[in-house]
């Protein structure tokens, strides 16, 4: 178990130092927006939270929506502010990473999406059972945990009355025997 939370914590990581080197170069130049900035600021403080958070499940989830989220804002940014032929070749290299930036966004959110995966295998249940997004985004009043309360008497399920219902014909058909 320890192997396997070292090899998350390294996919993190290389998640991280790859989205920092190539915005980081998208923004050697000043064609992006100052929300080009925000929101990949955002999404590496999410991944430092991932980071810095090792047994939950929350902070790769908010990394997976950012990411997703992310590379929608950088279609739009890249496409509107792109700069023209006539712009300088620091401009245009700069454009260029932050396209390299996006294309690698699909990559690191199938990752993300594998991580989170194993990481509510590995503290939070089976993996893919408990709804991530609900612990973030859910009910506050709906929040219960894996237990059932000792109070709560849930009512017998179709299954269990049918059941019963067919072990009682059988007790009756052995007994007329």
């Amino acid at each position: 178990m320890q192997q396997s939370s070292t090899l998350l914590n390294s996919a993190l990581k290389a998640i991280f130092f790859i989205h920092l080197v190539f915005t980081t170069w998208g923004l050697q130049s000043d064609w992006a927006p100052t929300s080009y900035f925000f929101y990949n600021l955002l999404f590496l403080m999410v991944l430092l939270w991932g980071l810095h958070q090792q047994e939950s499940v929350q902070p790769i989830v908010m990394a997976f929506y950012f990411d997703i989220i992310c590379f929608i804002l950088d279609i739009v940014n890249v496409g509107v502010f792109f700069p023209s032929r006539s712009g300088s070749t620091s401009r245009r290299f700069s454009a260029g990473m932050a396209i390299v930036n996006m294309l690698l966004r699909p990559l690191t959110a199938f990752f993300l999406y594998k991580i989170m995966g194993e990481r509510n295998a590995l503290y939070g249940g089976s993996a893919y059972h408990d709804s991530a997004v609900t612990e973030i985004f859910g009910n506050p009043d709906n929040r219960r945990g894996r237990y059932q309360d000792m109070g709560h008497v849930a009512a017998p399920s179709q299954e269990l009355r049918a059941a019963a219902a067919a072990s009682a014909d059988e007790l009756n058909t052995l007994q007329k025997v």
